[in-house]
């Protein structure tokens, strides 16, 4: 009987340890599965590229990817109005010389909206935009705690009715704007190249020539901290800059040949700094 009973015990015992076996297989010993690589989606002008248009490459894209945009002109729904969706992505040309990629909005919406949180990993890089046509920012609508980095870019030709014929940015939204081109954009309010408010963006070696505006031909800063590195700002129409209530920081910047206006036109609560700048 004894005997009977140690067999029956071994063969439970041997039943228990394979189930721990079992239920150990798989187990990757806590050790975190490599993230997939980054992706280069293609998007041309004629809807031939891995997504028919910008807008469905960001919808179909993830963190870290980039979406190349061949050389051409992208017209239509879907190329304009483009949301970043708040993704970490990099939407750029596929070519260095950005007037190789234009966005035409043909005066029917903005060219690209960054509104949910987007930060320095949400990229747009060698493009043009012109046609745009919005209430506020014509080309680009920077909003809600959004603070993406725009590189090389031209606006050109872009209206805001109410504010910011190129770009518009408030709510507390903090981009970095590089070597960048706004010219001959308008709005019949403030802030024909740039209008902002409440943010603190960095303007790094950008050029504002021929925006128009009833004030503020080039940026109009309110309520805000904003620097400007290395830029030029000339012939705009009436003022260079208007601020009110805004801390601006500028150096090695030029501001000149206002068309009606000062150079630099502040209002009330404006402390502006210069540093190795020419205002004339």
């Amino acid at each position: 009987m004894r005997a009977i009973q140690l067999a029956e015990y071994a063969r439970v015992g041997a039943v228990v340890i394979l189930a721990v076996l079992v239920s150990g297989c798989g187990d990757d010993g806590g050790v975190e599965p490599e993230p997939e690589a980054p992706r280069i989606i293609v998007v041309r002008p004629d809807g031939s590229g891995d997504y028919a248009t910008i807008q469905a490459a960001i919808a179909a894209a993830a963190d870290r990817d980039t979406i190349e945009l061949a050389a051409g002109t992208f017209r239509g729904s879907g190329n304009r109005d483009v949301d970043f969706l708040g993704k970490a992505v990099t939407v750029r040309a596929q070519v260095g010389s950005r007037s190789a990629v234009v966005i035409d909005c043909e005066q029917s919406g903005r060219g690209f909206k960054f509104h949910m949180q987007e930060d320095s990993g949400s990229v747009l890089q060698g493009v043009t935009i012109t046609g745009g046509s919005a209430t506020s920012g014509g080309a680009v609508l920077i909003t809600d705690v959004s603070s993406p980095r725009i590189l090389d870019c031209v606006f050109e030709n872009n209206t805001g009715h109410e504010a910011g014929g190129g770009i518009h940015l408030h709510d507390q939204s903090s981009p970095v704007i590089e070597n960048s081109v706004f010219s001959e954009n308008s709005t019949s309010a403030s802030g024909g190249g740039v209008y902002l408010s409440e943010s603190s963006p960095a303007f790094l070696g950008c050029t504002f020539w021929s925006n128009s505006a009833a004030s503020g031909g080039a940026p109009a800063i309110y309520n805000s901290s904003v620097a400007l590195d290395r830029c030029t700002i000339s012939g705009n129409d009436p003022d260079g800059i208007v601020c009110g209530n805004s801390s601006p920081v500028l150096s090695s910047t030029i501001i000149a040949f206002s068309r009606t206006g000062e150079g630099i036109s502040c209002a009330e609560g404006c402390n502006v700094t210069l540093t190795c700048c020419d205002v004339f």
